[in-house]
């Protein structure tokens, strides 16, 4: 009976950090699978749908906690989120930033990945040029 109340309430701490610490809204389009199909020049094909999740942005993460998960050379922020698992690799588009729609695309990579338990991830992120 307290394994049940723990994840009761490991739950509501999630819900009320998404709620109050994820201001932000980005979509997430994961690696694609080795076996996804190759395009006409044998490339592998991207996934065209992404997952809309909430998340807080920052462009300003401090390089000193992430010197050992990557190489900090051209990152561009940090993002947190607990929706998912992400991929090194993947991408995410920010979509609106503190509950205004952005206008201008933003595409970054994650480059470096931390878990963070209960709480979901915090991935390091670089810029994408389309």
């Amino acid at each position: 009976m307290p394994r049940l109340a723990n994840n009761r309430l490991v739950k509501q701490l999630q819900r009320e950090t998404e709620s109050l610490f994820y201001g932000d809204t980005a979509i997430y389009y994961a690696t694609p699978s080795p076996n996804a199909g190759l395009d006409t020049y044998g490339q592998p094909t991207q996934a065209i749908t992404g997952t809309t999740i909430p998340c807080s942005f920052n462009d300003k993460p401090n390089m000193e906690k992430w010197a050992e998960y990557a190489d900090i050379q051209g990152i561009a922020g940090e993002i947190r989120f607990e929706s998912l698992t992400p991929d090194k690799g993947g991408r995410f588009e920010i979509t609106k930033r503190w509950d205004e729609a952005d206008t201008i695309p933003h595409i970054f990579e994650i480059v470096g990945i931390r878990q963070r338990g209960v709480f979901g991830y915090i991935c390091l992120l670089k810029a994408v040029k389309i």
